[in-house]
């Protein structure tokens, strides 16, 4: 059965904005870390045993249409096959909706990725072992949300919250 999956590279020295061609199929490659060299591509239709050989080809007079997006104020995220919508006070997501099943996976008015802490009630286990949970309290606290990576293969939204005597960044 194939595959499909962003693939980290390394990039040799040279190789800037060009795309990588694997068979037919024609990639953009978005770049992650520049000393290093690294970058990502998102390949379809791999084999799931083996290798694909894939060669760097120069890029076209014009860019080729991303198929991701991310809204101005990165509260929204969205590709060929998710879309979706963060709360911008909390982080949490409000919307998951799966184009493909043609599903939100959100209950209207619920949340998901809800930060919370779990207080224990004191025992004399050790640190991994969890027995009971005194008081649950759901991080609400307003946000800091930013778009960090805008790329053809990725999107990357960051938000930081004050908690108890820090800052959480997810």
């Amino acid at each position: 059965v194939d595959r499909e999956d962003i693939v980290e590279i390394q990039l040799p020295e040279g190789m800037n904005g060009q795309q990588l061609q694997c068979g037919n199929d024609i990639y953009a490659i978005q770049m992650i870390d520049e000393k290093t060299r690294r970058a990502i591509v998102s390949l379809r239709q791999l084999p799931s045993v083996g290798y694909q050989a894939c060669a760097a080809v120069p890029p076209p007079a014009q860019a080729l249409p991303s198929p991701l997006s991310v809204s101005d104020d990165g509260q929204t995220l969205e590709n060929g096959k998710l879309k979706v919508v963060l709360d911008p006070t909390t982080g949490a997501i409000r919307s998951l909706f799966d184009k493909r099943l043609n599903r939100e996976f959100v209950a209207a008015g619920k949340s998901a990725n809800r930060m919370e802490i779990h207080y224990e009630r004191p025992n004399n286990m050790p640190a991994w072992d969890t027995i009971a949970i005194g008081r649950v309290e759901p991080l609400e606290s307003p946000v800091t949300l930013k778009g960090v990576e805008r790329g053809p293969v990725r999107a990357t939204v960051e938000f930081s919250r004050p908690v108890l005597s820090g800052t959480v960044t997810q």
